[in-house]
């Protein structure tokens, strides 16, 4: 189901749970241009999760991705820059829960960002996490991604030692 809010400023695309019944929301709604752009995005945040994360479909990486793209980790001395960052850190993941499932709450699309809440849960016992993720998009290319979850310590959680990580601060969003 989703939600209807007028503001003639801002135009974006909320989607609760299943993204056949998105809704465009925002000024001059029969303009197809705009709201092209934001489904697209909406989409990608959503195969992002279904495919690459809970089904480790690799290819989507250079489908939809852009070369440089960079994703910002809590606890991570640094951020993960480039697909092939990407790929291993998916990887990783992917052989510490290899029953992870995502399932997404809510996105809603606005400019070039995406904002979605989704949900894990995985055959591990202690898998279960939830959060908002913020995504940045440079045309119709995922180019940044501001994870929010603990399960980036996968192998802590997976019951395996993982090398010490120095704290830094986390960059402000554009």
């Amino acid at each position: 189901m989703s939600e209807e809010t007028r503001n003639d400023n801002v135009c974006c695309y909320l989607v609760d749970g299943d993204p056949a019944v998105g809704r465009w929301i925002g000024r001059d709604s029969h303009s197809q241009g705009p709201l092209a752009s934001l489904v697209l995005r909406a989409d990608t945040v959503g195969r992002y999760f279904g495919e690459l994360l809970s089904e480790g479909r690799l290819e989507l990486i250079d489908e939809r991705m852009a070369p440089d793209v960079v994703l910002h980790l809590p606890n991570r001395p640094e951020p993960i820059r480039g697909r092939e960052g990407v790929r291993q850190l998916v990887t990783e993941l992917r052989a510490c829960f290899p029953g992870a499932r995502f399932s997404i709450e809510r996105r809603i699309a606005v400019g070039n960002k995406v904002v979605a809440r989704w949900h894990l849960e995985g055959t591990h016992p202690r898998l279960k996490e939830q959060g908002p993720d913020v995504f940045i998009f440079e045309g119709d290319k995922l180019a940044g991604i501001w994870m929010n979850a603990r399960f980036t310590h996968a192998p802590e959680q997976a019951g395996r030692k993982a090398p010490p990580r120095a704290r830094r601060a986390r960059p402000s969003l554009p």
